[in-house]
């Protein structure tokens, strides 16, 4: 369970265009992939977050008192969808027998 009772702190959805300041981001994270899959979804944890740091301003808890807090960004066909949580999201995969 999370520390404040829920799974997702906040999130935010953007279109792609108005996002485009996180091309370099992902280009660079590519790059670094050792094993490329074309046709795989990606998703990225951000370091030095300025959606945390927003988020921080609020007058709530924030990553002071909860310092493993985590800045999760889902990009699909044309939008991104940014999320801050207190824990790694797993992703499960089930297939029928």
């Amino acid at each position: 369970m999370s520390q404040i009772q829920d799974y997702v702190w906040s999130f935010r959805y953007a279109g792609e265009i108005p996002r485009s300041d996180l091309v370099p981001l992902v280009d660079d994270a590519i790059e670094r992939e050792s094993s490329f899959d074309e046709s795989a979804e990606w998703f990225y944890k951000m370091s030095n977050s300025d959606y945390i740091e927003w988020f921080d301003q609020l007058p709530w808890l924030g990553s002071k008192e909860i310092p493993n807090v985590e800045h999760h960004i889902y990009c699909y066909n044309d939008g991104i969808f940014e999320v801050i949580s207190d824990y790694e999201p797993r992703f499960v995969i089930r297939t029928k027998s």
